[in-house]
């Protein structure tokens, strides 16, 4: 291999490289998450309760289902302005909801 080919070489390897932490440090954070409890003013918890977060500017909504302990989690949705909704209760009629930005 000659002087001129070595050259080449490491200075394709250095392009690659560079390319390549361009594009992992381009990714940044585009999701986050909604989590909590559904309880009543006295602390009760509601199981089986099902919980909306519909984002306001693409109506696009995502929905989870509390646990035996009232606890609920929304995962990876993307970053905006969520309105959040109780949207069923087993045993309880109507609906309560709040506005969150993730």
């Amino acid at each position: 291999m000659g002087v001129d080919s070595t050259k080449r070489a490491i200075w394709l390897a250095c392009l690659m490289l560079i390319l390549a932490t361009t594009f992992a440090f381009g990714q940044g954070i585009v999701t986050g998450s909604i989590a909590g409890t559904v309880e009543d003013p006295e602390k009760a918890v509601f199981v089986g309760a099902t919980v909306a977060a519909k984002n306001v500017g693409t109506n696009v909504e995502f929905k989870s289902t509390t646990n035996d302990q009232g606890y609920f989690s929304i995962r990876s949705i993307p970053t905006g302005t969520y309105r959040v909704a109780i949207e069923s209760v087993p045993g309880q009629p109507g609906q309560r909801a709040s506005r969150h930005t993730v």
